[in-house]
């Protein structure tokens, strides 16, 4: 059971890693109008808000440990922290 939340989590982390980069590329190379690309950007920081507050709520209904918590929140603020750099690089904020 655990063995297969971990392949999920890892697989979502995966996605939620690689989303935005791909985002940012079109915007960049011109591939695609900039506002679906920034709209895919808003959405990737609203997703990565959202799971936060999930985290905190799991965290503080004792469904998660302290150790997992911390993790999360980690890797969580990190692609926060990058999706929205990224908004500042194509001139959105």
């Amino acid at each position: 059971m655990w063995l297969v939340a971990a392949l999920l989590l890892s697989l979502f982390v995966a996605w939620t890693v690689m989303r935005p980069h791909l985002a940012v590329n079109m915007i960049e190379d011109g591939n695609a109008e900039n506002s679906v690309q920034v709209d895919t950007l808003y959405d990737d920081r609203d997703r990565h808000l959202s799971q936060l507050k999930d985290l905190d709520d799991d965290y503080a209904m004792n469904k998660i440990s302290q150790a997992d918590y911390d993790s999360g929140k980690k890797i969580l603020t990190k692609h926060l922290a990058a999706t929205i750099e990224k908004l500042k690089g194509a001139g959105i904020g």
